[in-house]
């Protein structure tokens, strides 16, 4: 996949498991209740799990110093929020310049 595929995957992802996590209710968890709801959190989640570790291992590659897992952060952040100006490919200099 592509850096550029990856980030989409992890945005919808993200806005999927937001989605369901808000409509979240305590009575999900009677016995009585209905259980595709709390799977459908736990796929949501899952999904969501699996595309940001996609995209954190094309971020970060060989590098998992503290400085580049704040990159990541930072460029999690800006992703997320859809500051494109934030979130470009030239805050990926780990992997993109193939530096460890």
């Amino acid at each position: 996949m592509e850096f550029a595929e990856v980030c989409e995957e992890f945005v919808i992802a993200e806005r999927e498991w937001a989605k369901i996590d808000a409509r979240a209710d305590r009575r999900w968890a009677h016995p009585g209740s209905d259980p595709k709801n709390v799977c459908d959190w736990f796929d949501a989640l899952e999904r969501r799990y699996k595309a940001e570790k996609r995209l954190w291992l094309l971020f970060v590659g060989k590098d998992r110093s503290v400085r580049s897992n704040r990159m990541y952060l930072d460029f999690r952040r800006a992703l997320l929020s859809g500051d494109r100006s934030r979130a470009s490919t030239s805050m990926i200099w780990p992997c993109a310049s193939g530096a460890s």
